[in-house]
């Protein structure tokens, strides 16, 4: 039996990708995207939360618009520590988002806070283009971290790349 590989195509599974070029999309925000549209053809938004996170749109029709890469948690705490004096703490999650009292509490806050913005923000505005509220989907490392925190529901999905790998190696 020979090795199968997934990669990223102009179309799977009644998706349309809207990279100008269709293979320099990462196969797993391809798959989990193609997964998100197919599980209820209906505009959706993808969002992976890893090291670094994804942000996808589908629109109802099957047209992928392209999306957003940011830094994860991590990664933003870890940029803070090169160009700042002493400000050296781990991305976690802050519980709580009113402003930091120390350091850590600030960059926590801070982080989360600015992630969850992103989200919100780039969620509303594909609504506004599109005129239909999309179903949100969550996945990666932080997905369950962050999905009572958003405004709006969300349906955590840490299977989605595996999904959308059903799909296209059947």
């Amino acid at each position: 039996m020979r090795p199968e590989f997934a990669a990223s195509t102009a179309e799977l599974a009644g998706v349309t990708c809207g990279y100008e070029a269709p293979t320099r999309l990462g196969v797993d925000r391809w798959l989990a995207l193609v997964a998100a549209w197919n599980a209820i053809h209906r505009a959706v938004a993808v969002v992976d939360l890893g090291t670094a996170a994804t942000l996808d749109f589908v629109t109802a029709d099957g047209r992928h618009l392209g999306g957003y890469i940011v830094p994860g948690l991590g990664l933003m705490a870890a940029a803070l520590a090169p160009d700042t004096a002493g400000v050296r703490v781990a991305g976690d999650l802050a519980p709580e988002l009113g402003p930091g009292r120390n350091t850590a509490q600030a960059v926590r806050r801070g982080s989360t806070a600015m992630l969850l913005d992103f989200i919100e923000a780039s969620v509303g505005r594909f609504a506004d283009s599109c005129g239909d509220a999309p179903e949100v989907f969550l996945t990666g490392g932080d997905a369950q971290l962050l999905a009572g925190r958003l405004p709006f529901s969300v349906r955590v999905e840490p299977d989605l790349v595996l999904d959308g790998l059903a799909l296209a190696l059947p």
